[in-house]
């Protein structure tokens, strides 16, 4: 396939694109090695939270290591909450039960076992975006347009929109992984193999929602581009088998399942500002995708002969479907107050195979269509790399998170010598293998939003187990508390003269 040239003879064709995305993509390699070699140890199990309430996540991976449920009673000591599908805590669980056998790991390897697991999810993940992208390029006779979509299958994989998910522990990882590996299944077979192709797809989708019960996206673009083929059985198909399969799961589980997966009772908020600037940032982070999407889009509209031209290709029409309801339903759920730019990882795979699938569709002329849109890829490629390189000179942005790490292990050996039971008002520091030997009261997130509301909590939750003197000691941050807690008065318990590093004592009189 010929490159494209302006009236002046300047040459802009797949070969540059590609050229100025690996040099992005090698930039968001080197961000991303950095991150590991920082806060990855194979010599000593490493502490800190990566991701928002990361550690709700590791307490369930523990119990299901130790042979219990991870869904509990959040009314119920420890008042934990456990809000992902079963599938997630299950895989987590037996990995590290498997590595612990092997390696002879203690519990304190949970968070460095599972961030490993995850680690491969995105290796997994940026496969099976190569594959897809694969595919639609097969049909071109230019091996640029195949260097450009290994770039951005690495994107998907490292780039700067994945950040800290890259070893954080939660469950967006490995559902999107396989939302992946089932989309490449579907385009693989369809539509020479319809059924295999949507019942492949089926399988993949259902892991994927049983690992996250928001990873619907992929499957709602799928359903969608069937809608608009008129593909009725097949629709109708998936439909069918994702309702079956869905049903019996809440059929077969029990009521602290169905409760915590349906958010029951939890007091959500919702935040339009939220949701935009997850939306900003997830434009940002992947903006040759973004771009190279946008600017198909724009041309769609505007130029008839694009239109007829592209809407012939079915990997458009199947990017334009994802892409819609990955957006827009992406932008729906971030609205929640907490949520992250993690929603937008299927909108980014799908501006990336709308992006490839156009330019591959459109070919190459001497300007036009063609060219413009290789020239919004190319700049949001440039976008990108001055953002990563600002993040890799420390202008800005995290790449080592071990000074939590510091900060934990001199608390933990200072709580060690405390009398249990201890209650430590420190989410982290409550884990099992953080302050041994006592119940981990790993509070629900929604935990003080629901105590201002006035939930019923068992024995009146724990103010009402300060105010009984059940604790032998109390951790706060320093001077964060003074006479009451949770409701309760401290007057069972009094301050020691010498704080725990930046916690102070009060110890049961």
């Amino acid at each position: 396939m010929e490159r494209s040239k302006t009236a002046k003879g300047f040459e802009l064709g797949p070969r540059q694109v590609a050229f100025v995305g690996l040099v992005t993509v090698s930039l968001c390699a080197a961000l991303a090695s950095l991150r590991l070699y920082y806060n990855i140890s194979f010599a000593e199990p490493l502490h800190y939270v990566s991701s928002g309430d990361e550690q709700s996540s590791l307490f369930a991976i523990w119990r299901v290591a130790e042979g219990l449920s991870p869904y509990t009673d959040r009314f119920a000591p420890p008042f934990t909450l456990a809000s992902y599908n079963w599938l997630y805590y299950k895989v987590y669980g037996d990995v590290f039960v498997a590595a612990s056998a092997l390696f002879s790991l203690d519990d304190s390897w949970v968070p460095t076992v599972s961030r490993l697991f995850t680690l491969l999810g995105w290796a997994v993940s940026g496969l099976f975006s190569y594959l897809v992208l694969a595919l639609v390029v097969a049909q071109t006779d230019g091996r640029w347009f195949r260097v450009l979509a290994a770039g951005f299958a690495l994107l998907i994989a490292i780039g700067p929109l994945v950040g800290f998910w890259l070893i954080t522990v939660r469950p967006d990882i490995w559902a999107f992984a396989l939302e992946i590996i089932g989309f490449w299944v579907f385009v693989k077979w369809y539509p020479e193999k319809r059924p295999l192709a949507v019942g492949g797809f089926a399988a993949f989708f259902y892991a994927a929602w049983a690992f996250k019960q928001t990873a619907v996206l992929v499957g709602g673009g799928i359903g969608l581009y069937l809608l608009v083929r008129r593909d009725w059985r097949m629709a109708f198909l998936l439909a069918g088998l994702m309702i079956v399969a869905w049903g019996l799961t809440f059929l077969l589980a029990g009521a602290d399942y169905r409760d915590a997966l349906l958010f029951s009772g939890v007091p959500l908020e919702y935040t339009v500002t939220n949701g935009l600037r997850n939306l900003f940032h997830w434009a940002g982070k992947f903006a040759p995708g973004v771009a190279g999407a946008a600017v198909l889009v724009l041309l769609i509209a505007a130029n008839a002969e694009v239109r007829q031209t592209v809407i012939e290709n079915q990997h458009v029409v199947l990017g334009l479907s994802g892409l819609a309801v990955s957006v827009g339903l992406a932008l729906l759920a971030s609205t929640q107050t907490g949520a992250a730019e993690n929603y937008f990882f299927q909108a980014a795979f799908f501006s990336a195979y709308l992006t490839i699938a156009g330019m591959a569709t459109l070919g190459v002329g001497q300007s036009g269509p063609s060219f413009q849109l290789a020239a919004g890829v190319i700049a949001g490629w440039l976008v990108l790399s001055i953002a990563v390189g600002a993040a890799l000179t420390g202008v800005v942005g995290i790449k080592d998170l071990t000074g939590q790490h510091r900060s934990y292990k001199a608390l933990k050996a200072c709580l060690d010598d405390v009398p249990r039971p201890l209650f430590v008002n420190e989410v982290y520091l409550s884990l099992p293998w953080m302050t041994p030997r006592s119940e981990p009261y790993v509070l629900s997130f929604f935990y003080e939003r629901e105590r201002v509301l006035d939930q019923p909590f068992d024995g009146d939750g724990i103010g009402g187990r300060i105010r009984n003197g059940h604790f032998a000691a109390l951790a706060f941050w320093q001077g964060s508390v003074t006479e009451r807690f949770d409701g309760a008065s401290l007057k069972k318990y009094e301050k020691k003269p010498l704080p725990c590093g930046n916690l102070d004592i009060w110890l049961r009189k």
